[in-house]
């Protein structure tokens, strides 16, 4: 075999190297998307509406399903949000109520696990409206970890805060309702009377790390 050959020979294997890496990626970003689409059509459109159509950038998303945990939820995170102060202003806006995460009245929806694993964690809340304001249940934000993909827990979570956030979160309440609204949720005796069911949904923003969380929550 001479030099040339040789030369052909290694060109045409790289060349299908880099083809194969390619098409490898964009069958990943896909195989991706239709996975985020299937977990959004799974839950009853107005849970969902206001949620990402498509993934993007660095991300994370967290769900449960199991009724035994006495709440269902879904978050997907957008962890380099370069317009987290544009969608700021935009769910400000249309929210039905603005809670900063370290406000000691939030009241936040834990699951049975979490509460099992530390029952110092264990809540119960008398009251939604609280100082002349209604605070809407939201998700408490169970840790994670991301540091895989180059995301510090410290720049999300914290044990000081009543949803689990660092105090430089945002949470914007987008619709809120008590009653039923998945089958085999038992009422909650940790929430407030009229509100044993119920759901909510939201954002929370934290412009200064560029993070966007979409959640919802059923109780």
């Amino acid at each position: 075999m001479n030099k040339l050959t040789i030369v052909i020979l290694v060109l045409v294997i790289l060349s299908t190297s880099c083809k194969n890496k390619d098409s490898g990626k964009k069958y990943f970003n896909k195989d991706v998307q239709n996975s985020y689409t299937e977990k959004l059509n799974s839950f009853p459109r107005y849970l969902v509406n206001f949620f990402p159509s498509k993934i993007d950038g660095v991300y994370g998303m967290s769900e449960t399903k199991d009724t035994t945990n006495e709440c269902i939820y879904f978050m997907y995170y957008d962890f380099n949000n370069k317009k987290s102060t544009s969608i700021d202003s935009i769910f400000k806006s249309k929210a039905k109520a603005v809670y900063n995460a370290i406000d000691t009245n939030i009241i936040s929806v834990r699951t049975k696990l979490l509460i099992w694993d530390d029952p110092t964690m264990e809540m119960f809340y008398n009251n939604i409206f609280i100082n002349g304001r209604y605070y809407y249940p939201v998700p408490y934000f169970e840790k994670d970890d991301y540091s895989s993909i180059g995301i510090k827990s410290e720049d999300i979570y914290s044990s000081k805060t009543p949803c689990g956030l660092t105090k430089d979160f945002t949470i914007y309440i987008l619709d809120s309702k008590q009653g039923s609204y998945w089958k085999g949720l038992k009422p909650s005796e940790h929430m407030p009377k009229n509100w044993k069911n119920g759901f909510s949904k939201g954002v929370c923003v934290n412009n200064k790390k560029g993070i966007v969380i979409y959640w919802f929550v059923i109780w």
